[in-house]
C-alpha cells in the first residue's frame, strides 16, 4: 500500500430532489409530497434542504451518541470545505434545539456537545432510524477525548471515501452491522470504531491515546492475524485491516513498529506479507485540545520499511529461565492448546450448519472480493448518514 497525504476535501454542491411543502412549525410534514413546479417559491425548497439537513444531524448524532459543531458540518457536508460547513451546521442546531429535538452539554474537552432528546429521537424512528435518548450520557473524563478522536478519524474517512462507519457508540449500542456479543466472542476486546473498507468488508479501528505495555499492543496487532475471518457467522461481513489511529506527536508509533517486528517474528513466513497488509499505521496532526489537522494513512510494510528496523525478522536469542518459570510457560501452552481445540470443534460445527446457506450465497452472482484474501462478499452496507430522502 503507498503513502497517502492529507486527504483532499472538494466543495459540495447542494441539489434539491423532488419535495413537498413543509410546515416547519411541528417536526412532521403536513403536506403531501409533490413534484416541483417552477412556481415554487425558493423558500419552499430552502425549507426543504434545511429538514433534510436536520435529519442527517440527528441521524449522526445517534451513531456517535454525541457530537460537537465541527463534528456535526464534517458528518452532513463531508464533501464541503469545513470553514463553509460551520455556518450551516450552528443553523440546523439551532433549529433542533428550539424544536426540542437535541439538548447541548458541556464535555470535558472542554467544548459544547450535542445529545439526541426525545423530539429528535422520535423524528429519526419515523423514518425507520434507531436512536436512543442521549441526555444521560457521561461526557466527561478522559474517554471523551479518546471517543471524539476516533469519531473524528471515521467521518473524515468517510468523507474521502464516501462508505459509511460506525463509533464505538453504536457497537455498543447494537447500532452497527457486529453486534457487541459477535466482537467480544471472537476476540475478547471491542475495537473503537468499524469503517466499511469494501462491499461486505470491515476495517477494525483501534484508537491510540494513551501508552500501552508490549503486551496489550501485542494483544491488539494480534487482530490482524485474523484477517478475512467471518465477523457475523454467515459470511455477510469479513474482518478487513486493523487501523492504529494516534496522535503524531506521541510515541504509539515506535511501539506499534516494535510490536510488529515482534509478531512478525512468531508468524510463519509465507504469512508475513498477509499480516503486513492487515496493519495500517494512522498518525493525525492535531492540536489541543481537539483541533484536525490533517492525517495520512501508511501500510505496515512501508511504516516498517522507513522505520530502519531489520526486515529478516531474526528470532531471538534463547534466554535463560528459571525451571518454575519453564513450568508455568508450559502450562500456558497446554492452555492455548485446549484452546484452539475447542475452537476449531466450534468451527467445525457452525461449517457444517451453514454449509448450505454458502452454497446458495456462492450461486448468487454479482459479489465482490475481499482485498486481503481475494475471497467472496457480500454488497455494501446502507450509510445511515446518507439520507436524501424527503419528509413525508
Amino acid at each position: 500500500m503507498a503513502r497517502t497525504g492529507a486527504v483532499p476535501i472538494e466543495r459540495e454542491e447542494l441539489r434539491e430532489s423532488p419535495c413537498g411543502s413543509l410546515s416547519m412549525e411541528s417536526s412532521e410534514m403536513s403536506s403531501p409530497t409533490v413534484k416541483p413546479s417552477p412556481e415554487m417559491e425558493p423558500v419552499e425548497a430552502t425549507q426543504v434542504v434545511s429538514a433534510r439537513n436536520d435529519v442527517k444531524c440527528l441521524a449522526a448524532i445517534s451513531i456517535f451518541g454525541h457530537c460537537r459543531q465541527v463534528e456535526l458540518a464534517r458528518a452532513v457536508w463531508p464533501k464541503g470545505l469545513l470553514d463553509n460547513s460551520i455556518g450551516p451546521a450552528g443553523r440546523a442546531i439551532k433549529r433542533l434545539m428550539e424544536r426540542g429535538h437535541i439538548a447541548e452539554r458541556w464535555n470535558s474537552l472542554p467544548g459544547r456537545s450535542y445529545v439526541l432528546q426525545a423530539g429528535g429521537v422520535a423524528r429519526l424512528r419515523r423514518h425507520g432510524i434507531a436512536a436512543e435518548i442521549g441526555t444521560g450520557l457521561d461526557l466527561t473524563g478522559q474517554h471523551i477525548w479518546h471517543r471524539i478522536f476516533g469519531m473524528r478519524y471515521l467521518l473524515e474517512r468517510r468523507a474521502a471515501t464516501g462508505r459509511p462507519a460506525w463509533g464505538e457508540y453504536a457497537i455498543e449500542k447494537g447500532l452497527s452491522p457486529i453486534k457487541r456479543g459477535e466482537m467480544l466472542d471472537q476476540f475478547d476486546k471491542l475495537p473503537d470504531g468499524l469503517a466499511e473498507a469494501a462491499p461486505g468488508v470491515l476495517d477494525w479501528i483501534e484508537v491510540e491515546n494513551t501508552a500501552k505495555g508490549s503486551a496489550a499492543v501485542m494483544r491488539m496487532l494480534k487482530i490482524a492475524t485474523h484477517t478475512g475471518v467471518d465477523l457475523t457467522g454467515n459470511g455477510k461481513w469479513k474482518l478487513g485491516r486493523v487501523c492504529f489511529v494516534y496522535n503524531r506527536k506521541q510515541s504509539h508509533e515506535a511501539a506499534l513498529l516494535k510490536g510488529l517486528v515482534e509478531l512478525l517474528r512468531k508468524t510463519d513466513a509465507d504469512k508475513r506479507e498477509r499480516v503486513l497488509a492487515a496493519v495500517v499505521l494512522v498518525p493525525v496532526e492535531v492540536e489541543l485540545p481537539l483541533a484536525w489537522k490533517s492525517y495520512e494513512e501508511v501500510s505496515g510494510a512501508i511504516a516498517l520499511a522507513l522505520s530502519g528496523l531489520n526486515d529478516n525478522y531474526p528470532p531471538k536469542k534463547p534466554r535463560k529461565i528459571s525451571r518454575k518459570q519453564r513450568v508455568l510457560e508450559e502450562w500456558e501452552q497446554q492452555n492455548e492448546a485446549d484452546r484452539i481445540q475447542a475452537v476449531e470443534e466450534w468451527e467445525a460445527q457452525r461449517a457444517a450448519a451453514l454449509e448450505a446457506e454458502e452454497q446458495q450465497r456462492s450461486a448468487e452472482p454479482g459479489k465482490a472480493r475481499h482485498p486481503i484474501t481475494g475471497e467472496q462478499i457480500w454488497p455494501e452496507a446502507d450509510d445511515p448518514l446518507d439520507w436524501n430522502r424527503d419528509e413525508d
